[in-house]
């Protein structure tokens, strides 16, 4: 099988609004709210209060990216990423979000580190 890209789409929850009033509401600058997807197989994999979920890259719920970063190439297959996913359900699994410790970010990372 050839190597697969692997992506990670990012995007602002805030659309804006934390770069322009964050230090205003918090005293601290907060560039963006993040929220992390990875594109792998054609597919953007997010983890949220429903768990892990998929969708065309860049359809989620999340609205468009800010930044579509490339991150390399895998040599996973399809059934070993499917796989993964199944293994992961009990850290991502519905119930399992935390906003500050299990988050989508969580997620993107453990996924990226399987992937490449």
């Amino acid at each position: 099988m050839a190597p697969s890209p692997v992506s990670l789409f990012i995007y602002d929850l805030s659309n804006g609004l934390a770069r322009q009033l964050s230090v205003a509401l918090t005293g601290a600058f907060f560039p963006a709210i993040y929220h992390t997807g990875v594109v792998i197989f054609n597919r953007e994999y997010f983890f949220g209060g429903n768990g892990i979920q998929s969708s065309a890259p860049g359809a989620s719920p999340y609205g468009t990216p800010i930044e579509r970063r490339a991150l390399g190439n895998t040599t996973v297959t399809p059934q070993a990423w499917n796989e993964f996913l199944r293994e992961c359900n009990s850290q991502f699994g519905i119930g399992a979000y935390h906003l500050l410790t299990n988050n989508c970010n969580t997620f993107s990372d453990a996924a990226c580190q399987f992937l490449v």
